[in-house]
């Protein structure tokens, strides 16, 4: 088993609250998760897809109580919504911290019946794929092609992680959209799904979406909107704070796992990648992927972009004010562009990278350097925790 980063995140967590919530996509390693965190302890685990432990909830008060002393874990607890209410109750009875451990697949149910019934009482932990430095491997490659479901990425083949990326795929189409608050449109699903995955990485065009699909804008932004909510699809939002420019405000869209991407656009192998035309856009969503996961507030995310072409692909704030600037590339040899130099200026960061492959780091002008991923990761954003 691979050990998450976020043991030891979770570990303080369940010690300061009587719940916690592990939130992210199915099949991200959330059961597994909990499990290792319950090895450590007494606990108890239910799933509450399976009916034999759904009926042993029949009496909720009676059964917590029983185990009182123990770390209950609930896995897909939005199935039943109704447990919010009564571990409100036994919370404001007891407030020992490590009572309740609730999985679940960030639905919006999920979200508005915990914010509702456990405000104050519950902390959240969002669980990303594997991450590049989870993984512990020199060359991205692998994890890039297949991503970071940890079934898809420990695959014994390239054809098995494509299976497993399919059947993930259909699976959520056939049943877990609708399990989790989408319309019943089985056949609507995979056709937004593609058409998201093709204009990845691109500014965000309701009006193409909705023409291809025949749709109205509205219905584009609730299925954006209901993907994210299932963390399926990110929105990489637009800087454009305290800036006299005419700059875009349309948001970016990326899908959560360059694996899920890559089914999508037909790629099963490393070859194939590096010669897709959607090559570097797929590279800029696995770099964005891999720095989100491990960001922690008051740093956030977002990109800046000018009508006349300046750009920066991605845009690290502190406290919403710009503080470090990144253009990304596949080629390990990049040059600096106008663009960036005309962004940098306007945002006015002082530190400024552009991250690569796998080359050497070094300076490649007075103000911006070069790094590889890898480096990146461990070095810069490590850092800002």
């Amino acid at each position: 088993m691979i050990i998450r980063e976020q043991v030891a995140e979770l570990l303080e967590i369940i010690g300061e609250y009587p719940a916690v919530g592990i939130l992210g996509p199915r099949q991200v390693g959330k059961t597994t998760l909990a499990k290792h965190i319950a090895a450590s302890r007494k606990s108890i685990y239910l799933d509450l897809e399976l009916p034999d432990d759904r009926a042993k909830l029949v009496n909720p008060s009676l059964f917590f109580n029983s185990y009182s002393d123990h770390l209950i874990i609930l896995d897909e607890i939005q199935i039943q919504q109704e447990l919010f209410a009564i571990l409100r109750a036994l919370i404001d009875q007891d407030r020992c911290p490590g009572r309740f451990l609730l999985l679940g697949s960030a639905s919006p149910a999920l979200m508005r019946h915990a914010a509702e019934s456990l405000a104050g009482r519950i902390a959240y932990i969002d669980l990303h794929p594997l991450t590049y430095p989870e993984v512990q491997t020199e060359d991205p490659n692998l994890h890039w092609l297949r991503g970071g479901f940890p079934l898809s990425y420990l695959a014994k083949s390239h054809k098995s992680s494509e299976r497993w990326r399919q059947n993930f795929i259909r699976s959520y189409v056939e049943k877990d959209l609708m399990m989790l608050g989408l319309p019943n449109n089985p056949s609507f699903h995979p056709k937004f799904w593609t058409m998201a995955a093709h204009l990845n990485a691109k500014l965000s065009n309701y009006n193409q979406m909705s023409r291809s699909l025949q749709v109205s804008n509205t219905t584009v932004r609730d299925y954006y909107d209901m993907f994210i909510n299932t963390f399926l699809i990110y929105e990489l939002a637009p800087y454009y704070r305290n800036l006299k420019k005419r700059l875009v405000k349309s948001p970016k869209y990326y899908l959560n796992d360059t694996g899920v991407l890559h089914s999508f656009l037909g790629i099963s192998t490393l070859d194939a990648l590096l010669g897709h035309p959607e090559a570097g856009f797929s590279w800029e969503t696995y770099v964005i992927n891999q720095v989100r996961a491990i960001l922690k507030p008051p740093y956030g995310l977002s990109f800046y972009r000018t009508h006349q072409g300046a750009e920066i692909d991605l845009l690290i704030t502190r406290s919403d004010e710009p503080y470090i600037s990144c253009e990304i590339k596949l080629t390990n040899a990049p040059k600096v562009s106008k663009g960036m130099n005309i962004a940098i200026g306007d945002v006015g960061t002082e530190r400024n990278y552009i991250i690569t492959h796998s080359s050497d780091r070094y300076p490649i002008s007075e103000n911006i350097e070069v790094i590889p991923v890898k480096t990146f990761l461990e070095a810069v954003v490590r850092g800002l925790e």
